[in-house]
């Protein structure tokens, strides 16, 4: 659970500061029409370099996700819980197979905002690279946890199985 509202809260922060460039490109758009050039260029540097800023964040995101998802299995492969530090629990394992259900949510809410508002018409490029890379990793990193999980459910298993059977001699 607390894997996948990590994926959909990370995606979430994206949605803003690309809204404020979409806004902001809209607004020198009409200031452009009205012949009020010399007001909208400085808004369209600041455009720009909010595009920079989604852009990396973007990344920043998948990056940051790619990071949580690699500790969750790696405590996984060890037979540790990753939610707690007791004995490692069938229940929490489970839980992270929502993990690539929650991307693959927040791959689709991206996708709908950035089909929604059409960065790439309104010259937002840099905007629409990024949140296409962003759909792009979280619907086939999806897909890859839910192999990883699969792949590394023997492991778990016996981990966990070897785990039980040292605390009970002791």
């Amino acid at each position: 659970m607390k894997a996948g509202l990590v994926a959909m809260y990370s995606t979430a922060t994206l949605l803003p500061l690309a809204a404020v460039a979409w806004g902001l490109m809209w607004v020198t758009d009409r200031l452009y029409e009205s012949g009020l050039g010399l007001v909208a260029a400085p808004i369209r540097i600041v455009v720009l370099l909010l595009q920079f800023g989604v852009l990396f964040d973007c990344f920043g995101v998948l990056l940051g996700i790619a990071v949580f998802v690699f500790a969750l299995f790696a405590a996984a492969s060890q037979g540790r819980d990753a939610y707690s530090d007791g004995r490692p629990s069938i229940a929490g394992y489970l839980r992270l197979l929502l993990l690539p259900v929650a991307m693959g949510i927040a791959g689709a809410v991206v996708a709908l905002f950035h089909n929604f508002l059409g960065f790439n018409e309104h010259g937002l490029g840099l905007v629409s690279v990024g949140f296409g890379a962003v759909v792009w990793g979280l619907q086939m990193g999806s897909v890859f946890v839910l192999l990883i999980w699969v792949a590394i459910a023997p492991v778990f298993l016996w981990k966990r199985q070897r785990i039980a059977s040292a605390s009970g001699r002791s």
